[in-house]
This record gives C-alpha cells, structure tokens and sequence, in this order.
C-alpha cells in the first residue's frame, strides 16, 4: 500500500476507485465499504483508494471539546487499510480551511482533477464538503456532468442494529469489550507509555505499570478491572488491567494500571499496546493493602480463566 500525506502528492495519471471518510475505528460496516471499493475497482481495471484526514476533523474545528473520543489513531488506520489489501491511502491535513471546501470543488477538483476518480464508493449516510452539505443525492447529481459512477453501501447490521462508531463508543462506555470487538472485529486497543507510579503494588506481589495514553482524544473504557493482552515489542503477554483507581487508594480517576502475568522486564518508557478482551469487575473499595492483595488474586485467576 502506497501512502501520501497530502492529495497534492497522489499520482493523477492512475485511474481510482475511491472512498472517503474518517473511518474512526474502521469498524464492520467500514470494512464491508472498503470490501467493496477493492471488488469494484479489480472488475473495473482501477486502484483502490481510501481518502482520509489527520487530524479528525472535530478535532481541527472545535480542540477544546472534551466530548471527542476516537477509537483508533492514524498509526492503527494505516496498519488496517494495509491489511484490508488497499492499494493507496491518502491522508490530507484537514484544517478550518479545508472544511470550507464547497461540494464542487471537492467532487470537481479534488477527487476528478486530483486523484483521478472513476468511481465512488459511499456509505449510506455519507456527507461532505463545507458544512457537511454534500449528499448522496449531490453526488449523484454530479455524476453524468464530471464522468464517473457513484456506488452507495448499505448500513451492516448484527441482530438488527446498525453498526456505528457511536454504538462502539457506548458499548466501550459500558464496559463491554466483548461485544467492541464483535463490532470492530478485533479487540478494542489504547496504546500508552510506561510512566513511574507510586510503586506500591509491589508490596504486594502485584507490580503495575502505568500507562500515559498517547492520543488524548482516544476513547478510554469504563472504570473497573479488565482482561487484557498487551503487546510489548511484538511479543504478546497476558495481564490484568485497572482503568480509575479513585475508590481503592484515592488516585485521580482515569489511571490505567496494568500487571502482568509472568514478566519480570524493566518496562519504564516503553511503549505497549493494551488489548481489552473482558471486563471482569467494577472498581469498589477493597480497604487496606491486605484486601486489596486479596481481591486482586481473585481476579487474576478470573483473568487467566477468561484469557485461556
């Protein structure tokens, strides 16, 4: 997969098949829509290509809101496209500007004049261009006067309930990883730096790391105690993890503690991923360092029975 930083960048000679959007998460539905991007574009004699934007676009418009909460960071976007078999990804900074972009010049001059679009390929509720204005029935529209086709795919459903990124942020709100990954089709990750902490889980047999969360958009689960996997230079390990902490020895909230089982490394300013497969319990207070050493021996054997 070939990757561009800018649209200036793409090679307008090669004839496309496209799709853009955010694709925060690149869920189910968003893979059944780049599914189909790669089938139309090989019986079409086209490149695949995925046009996005770093960073979010909420993000460039409105910084100060508390409210944004991403399931993926562009690191994790480029590595899903590779894998999905994309053939070029182009990330274009999105800023205020950009977002002014009016529905024919992005249709007209950008995708057709740019990036060299014969085919489109949207979602169901696909909008864009200035104010988000632009519409499946725009670029239907459209089609005929700049010469290229439009292909909408339909909402994927699982039980009857459309799939979105919003969907996955409230079950992630919930504590269901589970059903995150059933959504995502791989579990729900953060990624983080191994920061010092008060050291205390030690004194108990149960050493921790603390995780400084790279991206402070990204979305963090509920509070409370999870199984996990972490990937520590590849390498994958088994472990447990404590996102809060508040009611067990009066931390700030928001903390990510993870222990790991059978590790003895030095892990101070190394990078992990942390890969959540259950939720195992709410936080509670446990009392002193003796009930906390107790509770945390349940659930790690609770962690290791779900883990296997």
């Amino acid at each position: 997969m070939k990757i561009y930083h800018n649209i200036d960048a793409f090679d307008a000679k090669v004839l496309t098949c496209l799709t853009t959007g955010t694709f925060d998460g690149i869920h189910i539905g968003h893979q059944k829509i780049i599914e189909t991007l790669i089938k139309k574009a090989a019986s079409t004699q086209t490149q695949s290509l995925v046009l996005t934007f770093e960073p979010h676009p909420r993000i460039a418009l409105y910084p100060d809101d508390e409210n944004i909460k991403l399931l993926s960071n562009i690191e994790q976007k480029i590595e899903i496209f590779k894998s999905l078999g994309v053939n070029h990804l182009v990330i274009h900074p999105f800023n205020k500007e950009f977002s002014r972009t009016t529905v024919t010049h992005y249709i007209r001059d950008l995708l057709i004049k740019k990036l060299n679009m014969r085919h489109l390929i949207v979602g169901h509720d696909h909008h864009f261009g200035k104010n988000r204005e632009g519409s499946i029935e725009n670029i239907q529209e459209l089609e005929g006067l700049y010469g290229f086709e439009s292909h909408k795919v339909e909402a994927l459903q699982i039980n009857e309930i459309n799939i979105s990124s919003t969907k996955i942020r409230n079950a992630l709100l919930n504590g269901e990883v589970r059903l995150a990954k059933e959504y995502l089709t791989r579990p729900y990750s953060l990624s983080g730096k191994v920061m010092h902490g008060s050291k205390v889980g030690r004194t108990i047999d149960f050493p921790t790391a603390n995780i400084e969360v790279k991206n402070p958009y990204m979305m963090i689960p509920k509070e409370g105690v999870y199984a996990v996997k972490c990937n520590i230079n590849d390498a994958i390990f088994s472990g447990m993890l404590n996102i809060g902490g508040s009611k067990t020895l009066n931390k700030p909230s928001k903390q990510l503690e993870i222990h790991l089982f059978d590790f003895y490394e030095d892990l101070y300013g190394k990078n992990l991923e942390i890969q959540f497969i259950e939720f195992i319990r709410e936080n509670k207070n446990l009392g002193d360092l003796k009930g906390i050493q107790a509770q945390l021996q349940k659930d790690k054997i609770r962690a290791l029975n779900l883990l296997n």
